[in-house]
This record gives structure tokens, C-alpha cells and sequence, in this order.
């Protein structure tokens, strides 16, 4: 369960791609480490127009080669012609933005390090050495967060705060909990992300969560927080209930 706090606002872009979390936790943060980024980094580009850190940002799929080949199938068929304006705004921004300290890693996050994976461990060492360096942790890697777990636990004394969507709720709801109970710092909000149905026992199949470092209330939190936006313009929001 989230509580209150009087200082979260909304990084990203409208409905899906942003996230609800603790301004501290970003302000306070000496860098930002995002896992997962396709063809959005709004919660990037909203991070460095806070907190002027390096950025490093890591997504094996995408990079200027993959978003030229999208724009060319844009000329397979008639109907994907309307996309090439997306495309070709999708390069310039990913030119624009990512340069300097603020960085795309062209890897895949996992366990260990090898081939076209990274992990966490070995990010760490790489871009941020000094053990008692504080950082902003996002992720959002299709599954693959229960696999790192462990990882985000083991260094959890380092971060200011932490964005997250889990995958696949139902199946890993023990895991969740058991990371959730271990980790030492606060559920600030709780979001779910309306794409995906809930299961039969009432169980969002997505959910976003952040967590803060920084000190908050021990008043439940109200939800959906008026900062809430639906992942899905098409779809209702899908409520939380706890028990």
C-alpha cells in the first residue's frame, strides 16, 4: 500500500510512458539508470530538465538503424504511410537527445554479462564505481525485472528512488511481495496499467510502482492520485482495493 507524501508529481509523457513518483527522489538523484526506453524517453528528457546528471539508459532493441528500417516497411503498405512522420521525428529527437553524458547503451539487462546483456552489477561498475554514489533507478523490461530482483536488492542503499512496472502480476504476486517487504524504501505510489485486464481473482496483470528513499507519511495514500493518467485513452482505469 502507498502512502502519502506531498511532493510527488508526474515525469513522462501523457498516459502511457510517464510514471508517478517523489520529486526528492529525482533531485537528489546523481544520475539516472533507465532500463528500457523503445521509442519513448520522456521520463529521460523530464529527468535532465530537473537534475542536469548523466543519463544512462539501456535497450538492446532499439538504436538509429532500427528506427530507420521501421520507416522504410512504412513504404510496404498504404496504410503504414501515416507513421513515417512518426519515424522521422523518432530519429531526430533520439539524435538530439542522446548525446554527451546522456547516454543509450545498446544492451539488453539480465543477469550476467555477456553478448548483448548487461547487468546490474557490471552497469554499475562501468558508469558508476564510487559505492556511495546515489542514483535514480527506471525500469521497464517486459519480464525480465524478476530476473534482477536480487540485484536491485543488493544495492538498494544506493538509490534515491526506483520506478518500475511489473509484468505478468498473477504469476510473480509472491515475488513482488517478498521484494517489496525486503526492500528499504517506502511505496509512494501504485499504479495499473490499464493495457493489460485484470485477472479472474481481481488481479491487475500490470502495475507501476514507485518507491522513494525520502521520508513519508503513515497515511494510506488516496488512489487514483490526481496525477493518474489511464495507459489506455480507449480503456476504463482499473482501480485498487486493499485489503
Amino acid at each position: 500500500m502507498p502512502y502519502q507524501t506531498d511532493s510527488l508529481i508526474r515525469m513522462g509523457r501523457d498516459h502511457d510512458g510517464g510514471y508517478v513518483l517523489d520529486e526528492r527522489s529525482i533531485m537528489n538523484a546523481e544520475a539516472l539508470i533507465s532500463f528500457g526506453i523503445n521509442d519513448d524517453w520522456s521520463f529521460e528528457e523530464d529527468f535532465r530538465a530537473r537534475n542536469e546528471s548523466p543519463v544512462y539508459a539501456y535497450d538492446g532493441k532499439v538504436s538509429t538503424g532500427y528506427f530507420g528500417a521501421m520507416l522504410v516497411k512504412c513504404f510496404s503498405s498504404p496504410s503504414k504511410l501515416r507513421n513515417i512522420p512518426h519515424w522521422l521525428r523518432t530519429i531526430r529527437e533520439y539524435r538530439q537527445f542522446f548525446r554527451g553524458d546522456v547516454r543509450h547503451i545498446q544492451k539488453y539487462v539480465g543477469e550476467t554479462d555477456a553478448d548483448h546483456f548487461a547487468s546490474l552489477p557490471g552497469i554499475l561498475a562501468s558508469h558508476l564505481p564510487q559505492s556511495d554514489s546515489k542514483f535514480f533507478l527506471k525500469i521497464d523490461i517486459e519480464g525480465w525485472e524478476y530476473r534482477i530482483l536480487e540485484d536491485i536488492l543488493s544495492i538498494a542503499h544506493r538509490l534515491t528512488g526506483l520506478a518500475m512496472e511489473f509484468h505478468d502480476v498473477d504469476l510473480h504476486l509472491d515475488k513482488i511481495t517478498s521484494f517489496v517487504e525486503r526492500l528499504p524504501l517506502s511505496v509512494c505510489h501504485i499504479h495499473a496499467n490499464n493495457y493489460s485486464p485484470i485477472s479472474r481473482t481481481g488481479c491487475p496483470y500490470v502495475i507501476e510502482m514507485s518507491f522513494t528513499s525520502q521520508p513519508i507519511s503513515d497515511v494510506p495514500a488516496s488512489l487514483p492520485s490526481v496525477l493518474d493518467m489511464v495507459n489506455n485513452r480507449h480503456a476504463d482505469e482499473i482501480a485498487f482495493e486493499f485489503a
